[in-house]
């Protein structure tokens, strides 16, 4: 019940444009984004690291919606799939199976939103048309669904083996964003209030980004992170202020609003959720200009960086979609095929990764910056 009156005295507050107090909030890191320094990337960069995807027929894709490591194994959903759950691949990117169907039939899913992996291999979707969770084992095999008294949109287990849900607006999610439940599912605790006239519309994919001891909750297009270990506590809340140019709230909650802003001014919004290491949070900037860039907060300095994004330049070198880490703090970054005609740095890329671009193969770069 602690944890709640923080989290409700942090919405209630934000939601007015104020930040919470000590008394409210343990540990909370306010960032002024005007006062970000000028990200290096390149030079912050320890060394890199490239993993061909298989390209075979049975593990095409287009986009990657969300990308998980574990088990040393990825995981793929791709964005607005229409067919399959995820596709998993090696450590290496070769291709492995497909998990889960899309369709009408016994054990076929309708829109899944977000999937988890458990330390014995277990896969499970969240399905947020039906409010449904689906089971499949290692193997990919269907095991069960799981009904679920409210509409959720990400899923994220925790070491009780309890679990958080980023609930929607639309259906019956209480009026809360995240909502706790036990092993059963059954609601036990209730996180961030809903404010009035808050009808969120986006679509998003996994609003818990994970490292290994803890986790993230951010849900686009919120400038709020909340950091929790991976008992479910809270250990720090987070503000990426954007002052003046931040979103108005009217947008903010109700994107079909935000239209009205466009090319009026450069807003800044977030609008997909980061990642995180050890020693940084890494996430992407998005403004009503169609622009945007990349932000890295230095959880050893408290430095805050930012790159602007310039795509007459394109360069794997920079991290230009940061999507998921690894055990050994990784920041990993998807090279789309198409964008081998924008690089800039064509010849500094290994011949076979120029190749695997050059026929239609996506590539995932991994980053490993210097501690700073």
């Amino acid at each position: 019940m602690k944890v709640f009156l923080y989290l409700s005295a942090f919405s209630v507050m934000a939601s007015c444009g104020q930040e919470p107090s000590a008394d409210s909030i343990d540990s909370f890191i306010h960032l002024p984004f005007e006062k970000a320094e000028d990200a290096d990337i390149p030079g912050m960069t320890e060394k890199t690291h490239f993993i061909k995807l298989d390209n075979s027929p049975e593990a095409y894709f287009t986009d990657i919606a969300k990308l998980t490591y574990k088990n040393d194994k990825f995981y793929i959903m791709e964005t607005f799939s229409r067919e399959k759950g995820v596709l998993e691949f090696d450590g290496t990117g070769t291709f492995i199976q497909k998990i889960g169907e899309i369709g009408e039939g016994p054990g076929m899913m309708r829109r899944p939103t977000d999937f988890e992996v458990l330390g014995d291999g277990t896969i499970v979707f969240l399905d947020r048309d039906t409010q449904r969770l689906f089971f499949f084992d290692p193997n990919g095999e269907f095991k069960k669904t799981q009904d679920l008294p409210f509409s959720a949109i990400s899923i994220k287990s925790l070491s009780t083996g309890d679990w958080l849900f980023s609930a929607n607006v639309q259906g019956d999610s209480l009026g809360f964003k995240v909502i706790m439940t036990d092993s059963e599912f059954m609601p036990k605790e209730y996180l961030f209030p809903y404010s009035t006239g808050e009808t969120y519309r986006v679509l998003s994919y996994g609003n818990f980004p994970a490292s290994d001891s803890e986790f993230l909750y951010h849900r686009p297009v919120s400038d709020s992170l909340f950091l929790f270990g991976n008992n479910g506590e809270l250990r720090q809340v987070i503000k990426l202020d954007f002052g003046k140019e931040a979103l108005p709230l009217e947008a903010m909650y109700d994107l079909r609003l935000m239209t009205s802003y466009k090319n009026k001014g450069p807003y800044y919004y977030l609008n997909s959720s980061p990642v995180l290491t050890e020693h940084y949070i890494v996430g992407t900037y998005t403004t009503t200009f169609d622009d945007g860039g990349i932000w890295l907060f230095s959880r050893k300095s408290g430095k805050l960086f930012r790159q602007t994004f310039d795509f007459e330049r394109y360069t794997f070198q920079n991290i230009n979609r940061p999507i998921t880490t690894l055990p050994d703090h990784g920041i990993v970054s998807h090279i789309m095929p198409e964008f081998i005609e924008f690089e800039k740095n064509i010849k500094d890329l290994p011949q076979e990764i120029r190749d695997h671009l050059a026929e239609e193969g996506h590539v995932l770069v991994v980053h490993y910056l210097k501690v700073r």
